[in-house]
């Protein structure tokens, strides 16, 4: 499919129906949410350091913050939030139904400490992920609704190590997955259009670099950098997986370990192009 063609680039009313519309002049917000800071309790978050740092996560957030810029998207960054701050800073955002209306897309990035269903608040409290996804369904969020929404988590989602073992002979964990199984009738109706990206895969840790930040987020900057003029999202997400996966491993943690990421997409109909250097409306 030939994407420098203006009918195949732009969806709407006066373009391709299978592809989602990306013109507007500001294609939405971008929210990044980094708790980067750790405290055993509010007290001690306003007179004491912190009692954990993750280091780098800063990084990632920086270039993810320049690369959706870049795309288009205006920047909201909510550093080191409680579990209700982060919750009702995301509903503030959801409820500009006019605003939200008039844009393309919405990005919502969280960094963070995590498990296989949850994040942690800057106090180590978890932040579960049904929770946030709620946020997002078309009864919450009338200004999303048959706009693509793309929520991206770089935290562990579990405390396993993938050991460097041969994968060659059949699908891999670093495979990406489409994963449609929620697509029923009921669910469609009320969550539709989101697409998640996930640094590793379920109960897996996700790997991060002091300097560098995570893997993962590296290799998503670098090919929206590469591929989003002409590329859409799940081509980009598929090199994602591929650049891990042509890894052989990787020495963290005294451990030569392999590299894996996670996609997963409920009512995801139609192909979304960034479009950075095309006209805006």
């Amino acid at each position: 499919m030939a994407a420098n063609n203006s009918s195949i680039c732009f969806g709407g009313q006066d373009g391709n129906q299978d592809i989602y519309k990306m013109s507007a002049n500001k294609r939405g917000f971008c929210c990044l949410f980094l708790n980067q800071n750790f405290y055993n309790s509010q007290s001690e978050s306003q007179s004491k350091k912190p009692i954990e740092i993750r280091d780098g996560s800063d990084t990632d957030m920086g270039r993810l913050s320049n690369e959706f810029a870049r795309l288009k998207f205006e920047i909201r960054p909510f550093n080191d939030l409680s579990r209700d701050e982060l919750l009702r800073q995301l509903d503030l955002i959801l409820k500009r139904r006019s605003e939200l209306e008039s844009h393309d897309a919405f990005v919502a990035i969280f960094s963070s400490h995590g498990d296989a269903s949850m994040i942690l608040d800057k106090y180590l409290n978890p932040v579960m992920i049904d929770e946030i996804m709620q946020k997002f369904s078309s009864v919450n969020c009338r200004g999303l609704v048959n706009k693509p929404k793309i929520l991206i988590f770089l935290c562990c989602r579990g405390s396993e190590s993938a050991d460097n073992v041969d994968i060659s002979e059949g699908p891999g964990l670093n495979e990406i997955d489409w994963d449609n199984k929620e697509d029923d009738d009921e669910l469609v109706a009320v969550y539709q259009d989101i697409i998640i990206c996930y640094s590793t895969v379920y109960k897996y840790k996700s790997l991060r670099y002091p300097d560098e930040g995570t893997i993962y987020g590296n290799f998503l900057v670098n090919n929206l950098r590469t591929y989003s003029e002409d590329k859409d999202l799940e081509y980009i997400l598929r090199k994602c997986a591929q650049n891990m996966s042509e890894i052989d491993g990787i020495k963290y943690e005294g451990r030569t370990q392999k590299l894996m990421s996670s996609v997963k997409s409920i009512g995801w109909r139609k192909l979304l192009y960034f479009n950075p250097n095309h006209p805006t409306e």
